[in-house]
């Protein structure tokens, strides 16, 4: 166990994590209302709350955590927990817009490629999809993960040398 300090806000860190449910609220920009219906969600989520990443922070408050220095800690996984099953609730069991039983064509999620990251994508599909919603076991099919988490370099790999990074926001010096 490490001695560190507590200031930490669960969502104050960059976003590093983010999970691209193919589903955001982007409706047919119809003239009439009733041509509207709910055609694909994006949901974008960092990572959940961290332990912090330096030992020498000058707050007051002091606590021990038992995660290495910036990884998730189980508040931050119970965040995405229940930041899944919000979506369930939202997208599966009210307006059926995701089947009950995860569908690859339905549903992408993207991870950084983190300790951190990885976990919470974890958390989150465990719970959007939790233990019992999956298809009946298959024992002709070996042993595989329901869901992949494809990394960051996945993503940009097929743009190559035309992938620019965005610039990061600097204060404007009058």
């Amino acid at each position: 166990m490490s001695f560190k300090s507590a200031f930490h806000l669960p969502f104050a860190c960059l976003f590093t994590f983010s999970i691209f449910l193919t589903l955001n609220a982007l409706c047919a920009l119809a003239s009439d209302p009733i041509d509207r219906r709910l055609a694909y969600v994006i949901d974008i989520t960092r990572h959940g709350s961290r332990a912090p990443k330096y030992q020498d922070d000058l707050n007051a408050t002091e606590v021990y955590y038992e995660e290495p220095e910036g990884e998730i800690t189980p508040l931050g996984q119970r965040q995405l927990y229940l930041r899944g099953r919000e979506i369930r609730r939202r997208y599966i069991d009210q307006t059926y817009f995701l089947k009950a039983q995860y569908d690859p064509e339905e549903l992408e999620v993207h991870s950084a490629f983190t300790q951190r990251c990885l976990a919470s994508a974890q958390s989150f599909i465990l719970g959007l999809y939790p233990p019992g919603t999956a298809e009946p076991y298959n024992p002709k099919i070996d042993s595989f993960p329901p869901f992949s988490l494809d990394n960051l370099q996945l993503l940009i790999s097929p743009y190559q040398d035309k992938f620019r990074p965005l610039p990061r926001l600097v204060p404007i010096q009058l």
